[in-house]
């Protein structure tokens, strides 16, 4: 199999994979669960979860499947490793992203933070749930 098959078949599974986990969290309710004090607008409080999981689910395959094949496509021309570098390591596979995304979730604690003492009016960003 070609370097190209195998990070277009990597890319396929990891789009099926996050479809799938879309539909079953739309089908279980989850998203529900997790908007508490939220409300879901009518049309799509009145559907059933598996409809609105199917539809979430190839909104994923769609637009993350076009911009995926895009990445795809530019890394190619511009000569970059892909989706991954075969012959790298743990190092490269785990430990850097995971510092990267540390340190990105650091600045964006610190930005968080400093926000909120800039404005009374702050309630800080969308993701950050806050007691009290």
């Amino acid at each position: 199999m070609s370097h190209r098959r195998r990070q277009l078949t990597l890319f396929g599974g990891l789009l099926a994979t996050n479809a799938l986990l879309v539909f079953v969290a739309f089908a279980l309710g989850l998203p529900q669960a997790f908007m508490a004090g939220q409300e879901m607008p009518e049309p799509f409080a009145s559907m059933p979860g598996w409809l609105l999981g199917l539809a979430n689910a190839g909104i994923v395959v769609v637009v993350y499947g076009l911009l995926g094949l895009a990445g795809v496509w530019f890394a190619k021309r511009l000569s970059l490793p892909g989706i991954y570098r075969e012959g790298a390591g743990w190092r490269q596979w785990v430990f850097v992203p995971m510092a990267i995304g540390a340190g990105l979730g650091i600045v964006l604690i610190i930005g968080d933070v400093l926000f909120a003492r800039a404005s009374e009016d702050w309630t800080g960003f969308p993701h950050c749930h806050r007691a009290g």
